[in-house]
């Protein structure tokens, strides 16, 4: 994170992004050890569809709609 954003002022923003970084390499060894075929399935389709909700709140957020995508 120091590499992108190596000025004092955005200290902040390396934290938290040092943070998600760390909780993608937990979710991800988790998933890999200690996951069986049915848990993993269950999750990833959990994880996919919380992605798909917020690739659509964004979408109406940023004034798109979510049939057409055009800019209101």
């Amino acid at each position: 994170m120091l590499g992108m954003f190596p000025e004092p002022q955005f200290a902040n923003c390396r934290k938290e992004l040092t943070n998600v970084g760390k909780l993608i390499t937990i979710i991800n060894d988790v998933y890999d050890v200690y996951g069986t075929l049915d848990e993993l399935q269950l999750f990833t389709d959990a994880v996919e569809s919380r992605l798909i909700c917020a690739s659509h709140a964004s979408k109406k957020q940023n004034g798109f709609t979510t049939k057409s995508s055009t800019i209101h």
